[in-house]
């Protein structure tokens, strides 16, 4: 028997299964911190799963604790998805770790800046390296945090469509170049946000003791300039009238 086709139904995106996002963080630090951090995320009991990893309720109590409310909006808020858990870490170096995270619909950037947060009481010069793919690869993006600030760029990718190519075997060779593709893209992105944070801190440093005012500064020359113009066209006035007499 031949199942006819079934009409398509197009969903609310609130009602259909969320994106996947999968964010790796970077952790720059001192040998302090990437130890403390590592003893942190152990000491977790994961629970009975294949593939060993936190719960949205362990991850987010890691660096909220007792402040954690199992509620849409508090996840929305404090954490800027509605489910988000830890997949794994691995210690680089002594002073670097690397944590995989999956989060629904976006990447989970308000818990991040907790996390940079928390870690800042530890180590305040530590670095957050951040890039995050949408499982569609829109957005596709990355994230640097540091003492000097944060930043944010995206961009997106296209999956190359099999129609497009003459054979299966150029097919399959785009698709292992594709990720070649987004792995650079995702560095170009991080250069880009350490650029921009790095660069904003060195002019306001280069701004000190030079001629660059802000908008306030310079409204409050210009008061001045016309108080001090007023003062003279007066002191002018009366120093005419005292001699014609």
């Amino acid at each position: 028997m031949t199942i006819p086709p079934q009409p398509q139904v197009q969903l609310n995106k609130d009602l259909k299964m969320a994106n996947h996002v999968t964010t790796f963080i970077t952790i720059s630090g001192d040998s302090e911190l990437i130890t403390w951090l590592d003893k942190k995320l152990s000491s977790v009991e994961v629970g009975d799963n294949a593939f060993d990893e936190m719960s949205t309720e362990q991850t987010v109590q890691l660096f909220y604790e007792n402040q954690y409310e199992m509620t849409y909006e508090w996840m929305i808020e404090n954490v800027g998805a509605k489910w988000c858990y830890i997949n794994e870490w691995v210690v680089m170096e002594e002073t670097q770790m690397q944590i995989q995270m999956t989060s629904a619909w976006s990447m989970p950037e308000a818990l991040i800046e907790r996390m940079f947060l928390v870690c800042s009481d530890i180590d305040d010069e530590c670095e957050f390296s951040i890039s995050y793919e949408d499982e569609s690869l829109d957005p596709i993006g990355a994230m640097y945090i540091s003492s000097k600030g944060s930043h944010i760029e995206e961009g997106s990718y296209e999956y190359p469509a099999q129609e497009d190519y003459e054979t299966e075997e150029e097919y399959h060779r785009a698709l292992d170049f594709m990720w070649e593709d987004i792995g650079d893209m995702k560095d170009d992105l991080l250069e880009q946000c350490k650029l921009i944070v790095n660069s904003s801190e060195e002019d306001e440093e280069d701004n000190e003791g030079s001629d660059f005012y802000t908008e306030d500064e310079l409204d409050a020359l210009r008061d001045w300039d016309n108080t001090l113009m007023d003062g003279l066209e007066d002191y002018e006035d009366w120093n005419e009238e005292d001699n014609n007499e």
